[in-house]
């Protein structure tokens, strides 16, 4: 019941959130196309060496924008690396723990620890699925620049 809920959310989120990102490139296309036209037709005689310099800040604004977007998803990566691994981690140890005890005759015990593991094992989706949904919406974020490049 958890983990399938978890999986319907995570689409349902990666859905809107890729919906939003095409919906907001063609809103900042039109914009900057408009702002340079704009630009190079309203202002007389240095109109269009403005529009070419407006454009020049759009695409080191790009540069910018993914240099961050790397960064983050490099601290992304390092701040769910530890979690996940120690998550991962008490599983393995319950479940040793587990056998071992179900060696010993006490099954009650181990149907305990047996339990733990497997409620850590959806604590473990939940976070992998979290960081999953932080490292799409920081893709999408970036992409959607790169995409708003390609169409001017």
């Amino acid at each position: 019941m958890g983990t399938a809920s978890l999986g319907i959310f995570l689409t349902l989120f990666v859905g809107f959130l890729g919906m939003q990102g095409i919906a907001g490139v063609v809103v900042d296309s039109v914009t900057l196309k408009t702002a340079k036209f704009m630009t190079g037709t309203f202002v007389p005689v240095v109109g269009k060496m403005m529009a070419d310099a407006l454009e020049v800040i759009v695409g080191t604004s790009l540069l910018l924008k993914n240099a961050v977007g790397l960064i983050g998803i490099i601290i992304l990566l390092v701040l769910c690396a530890f979690p996940v691994i120690k998550i991962i981690s008490l599983v393995i140890i319950y479940r040793l723990a587990a056998a071992l005890v179900q060696l010993i005759g006490e099954s009650g015990v181990s149907d305990a620890l047996q339990t733990m593991g497997n409620a850590l094992t959806l604590v473990f989706a939940a976070v992998a699925g979290v960081g999953l949904m932080f490292f799409i919406a920081i893709s999408v974020v970036v992409g959607m620049g790169n995409f708003n490049v390609m169409l001017r």
